[in-house]
């Protein structure tokens, strides 16, 4: 590849590029490829032609060889800090237990949670803290000692917690 004297690191990348992708579709004439089966041949395409490039490149023009591997690394962090995996999402019953548990013992956190009307607070608990993005845990924290007390011996301990989230003010 034959480069102009004031060639860049991004005319550099932007030139492999499109040999790569002449090169691709050469390979694959005739066969039909997924955009993700491109996007693959193309990478991997690429990443077998980069070290061979930059050696030619590194004798023919050292500064812009080393401006390239530099932008090439910084955009390979940026790739990599991207697809780092999403943090984990607690799903809402284990997010309702962890409530419990920071104004019940374990032993009421089980008795709760499997209680008459254990689905009635969590669905009023969960609308609440999705509409006011209050923590579970803090809103459980308002409902009274006294209540929270009496809840352990009602006849529908959930629905009785419930209404007492329904009766807390909004922030």
């Amino acid at each position: 590849m034959k480069l102009p004297e004031h060639a860049t690191a991004t005319d550099v990348i932007d030139a492999l590029s499109g040999e790569v992708m002449e090169l691709v579709d050469e390979v694959n004439a005739g066969r039909e490829l997924t955009q993700a089966q491109y996007a693959a041949t193309f990478s991997r395409t690429f990443a077998e032609a980069l070290p061979r490039f930059l050696a030619g490149l590194k004798a023919e023009r050292p500064e812009l060889a080393a401006q390239l591997v530099e932008q090439f690394m910084a955009e390979q962090e940026d790739r990599m800090a991207a697809e780092q995996p999403p943090a984990r999402v607690i799903p809402w019953a284990e997010r309702f237990k962890q409530a419990l548990a920071t104004v019940y013992a374990p032993e009421d956190v089980r008795f709760l949670a499997d209680a008459e009307g254990a689905g009635a607070l969590s669905t009023v608990l969960s609308k609440r803290c999705s509409e006011t993005g209050e923590d579970p845990a803090a809103v459980l924290g308002q409902i009274t000692r006294s209540d929270r007390e009496y809840a352990l011996s009602a006849d529908a301990p959930g629905a009785f917690l419930a209404s007492r989230v329904r009766q807390i003010p909004e922030p």
